[in-house]
């Protein structure tokens, strides 16, 4: 491994970036748990026993090692070592700490947002394609 390697890895960690893959993955095991009809409750000992065999089929080390080249191929080792300042310090150690509940009340809000507009915006579209199919355009001429 280059030094260059080294040094994302170590940025990948400061960023915490095993913790927010499993926390999304965690977020679609839910959303796929009620597409089945069932929610994920369990008692603590059933989910450390689901956690553990989940995230070990996630292979959360191997997402780490695939999305490093990505940092490899956009940024300079010069911009790494400034990105490891950056992600070091406490400040940015809390808002990656933060950053789950500022998702969580991200989507509360944008989900009410939205459900105050999905009617004029479901009209909106169903007026728009009205019209289209009107004109006879194609969709693929959009």
């Amino acid at each position: 491994m280059t030094e260059k390697e080294v040094k994302i890895q170590k940025m990948l960690k400061l960023m915490k970036t095993d913790k927010t893959f499993k926390d999304q993955s965690l977020m679609l095991a839910k959303s796929m748990s009620e597409s089945f009809g069932k929610e994920m409750v369990f008692d603590p000992e059933v989910q450390e026993k689901f956690l553990a065999e989940y995230f070990d089929l996630l292979d959360v080390d191997g997402m780490m090692e695939i999305v490093a080249p990505s940092y490899d191929k956009c940024f300079t080792e010069e911009e790494i070592d400034d990105m490891l300042v950056l992600f070091a310090s406490p400040v940015y150690q809390k808002f990656v700490e933060k950053t789950p509940d500022l998702v969580k009340d991200f989507m509360e809000v944008i989900s009410l947002w939205l459900s105050n507009r999905m009617p004029k915006i479901e009209k909106f579209i169903e007026e728009f394609m009205t019209e289209l199919d009107k004109e006879d355009w194609k969709q693929d001429e959009l």
